[in-house]
Parts: C-alpha cells; sequence; structure tokens
C-alpha cells in the first residue's frame, strides 16, 4: 500500500512522483492471472491459495517500467517497517532439522543393520498332528523366506535339536531365491512318539542353512497326542 497507492496508468517515461502516483499503474495483470479471481491489491484474502502467480505477473510489469521488483510478495508487516529481518538460522529451523536428521540418520540404520533374510514360521491351517501307522507323529509346518540381499541365494532346512526328527519338504529339498522374493514352503516335520511321553508338546529348533553361508536358527514348538 505504502508503495504501489494511488494506483493509475501512466507513460513508462513519466514521473510517478510529479504525477503522485504509486508503482502499482493499475494493469489489473495481478487479477487476470488468479486462478481464485481476487484482488490482491486489497490485501490477503481467504481464497488466495499462495500459487504467487500474482508476484510473477507483477514483476514483470516493474521491470518493463523499470520500478524495483516485489511490490507484491510474501513479507511481514515488521519487515515493511524495517523492525526485524529474516534470521535463518532461528530456534525453529535448528529444531527441525535435528528432528530430521535424527529421523534419516533412525532410517538409515535401520536399513543398515536389517536382517539379510525375513524369515517366518509358521503352523498349517488344519489338524495340530498325524499319527502314522507306525506311531510317529507329523506337524505340517510352514517357512515363509525372504530374500533382502542383492543377489540369488538358496537354501535348506533341517532339525539342529533334537536330531531324531526329520524335515519332508513338499517338493525341491533346495529352495531358490532371486533378490527380493519370497517363497513359502510347505514341510512334514516327522517326530518319534517317544518324545511325547512326558507331555503333549516338545521344542525344536529349525536350521536354515543359505548358501552364502549364513546359517539362521529357529525355535518351534512341535504338538503331539496326550498320554
Amino acid at each position: 500500500e505504502e508503495r504501489g497507492e494511488p494506483r493509475g496508468a501512466r507513460s513508462r517515461k513519466a514521473d510517478p512522483a510529479a504525477l503522485n502516483l504509486g508503482a502499482c499503474v493499475d494493469c489489473t495483470l495481478c487479477v487476470q492471472v488468479c486462478p481464485t479471481g481476487i484482488d490482491i491489491r486489497e490485501g490477503l484474502q481467504m481464497e488466495c491459495i499462495a500459487c504467487t502467480q500474482c508476484i510473477d505477473a507483477c514483476d514483470t510489469i516493474m521491470t518493463r517500467i523499470a520500478k524495483p521488483k516485489g511490490l507484491i510478495s510474501y513479507t511481514s508487516e515488521n519487515n515493511l517497517n524495517g523492525i526485524f529481518k529474516n534470521k535463518i538460522l532461528r530456534p525453529r529451523v535448528l529444531i527441525y532439522a535435528a528432528l530430521l536428521t535424527f529421523v534419516w540418520g533412525f532410517l538409515g540404520a535401520s536399513v543398515w543393520k536389517r536382517d539379510t533374510f525375513d524369515i517366518n514360521v509358521g503352523r498349517m491351517v488344519g489338524e495340530p498332528f498325524i499319527v502314522l501307522q507306525d506311531g510317529k507323529i507329523v506337524n505340517r509346518v510352514r517357512f515363509r523366506v525372504r530374500n533382502q540381499e542383492a543377489k540369488p541365494v538358496s537354501f535348506t532346512l533341517s532339525v539342529a535339536q533334537p536330531k531324531d526328527v526329520l524335515v519332508n519338504i513338499a517338493g525341491q529339498a533346495v529352495t531358490k531365491l532371486q533378490p527380493g522374493e519370497m517363497k513359502r514352503v510347505e514341510t512334514f516335520v516327522v517326530a518319534n512318539p517317544q518324545h511325547f511321553l512326558t507331555d503333549d508338546k516338545i521344542d525344536i529348533v529349525f536350521k536354515i542353512r543359505f548358501s552364502n553361508q549364513e546359517v539362521i536358527e529357529k525355535p518351534f514348538t512341535l504338538l503331539g497326542p496326550s498320554r
């Protein structure tokens, strides 16, 4: 208002001071380019979407009439009155920068320290166990393995303890995984009935051995008949 008023059209070579006019030449270009149809010269209004098209249009006119840009601009009353100048290193900026640094550092550390393989072991839907004719107990167990490396790998399954518990895989004995691939492997875990003489469940440890020499052990509970 202090710089632009009073508005008025004038020759580019005319002296605004002599004509007692402000820098605004009343071209209405700022109004024409506004997508919401407001007149920004009347001050900031609720309909403004901060697209800055009026700023660009006005700066073009100011350049043509050899006047400083910024007749329309983002500013504050303090700045207009010369009371306060914007500071880059304000407390709020430093706090936000510290928070962002912490968040990005945490995400980076999570990615860096993540496991090479994501493994989930669960029980298949249906009967908890099956008793074979020879008395052996069979549990159906499903493995879900995801390769989080950037190169293909393969793995095999076995039981670390007890030693006499066997794993029969439905399909190939060796499972191959491409980078980022996840596969579900269904298995039949066969245990001798002697393990269930005192309890209807036993704790075992699966061993997953990968082709990159990494070995991961996963505990699991086998179910059996009550004695």
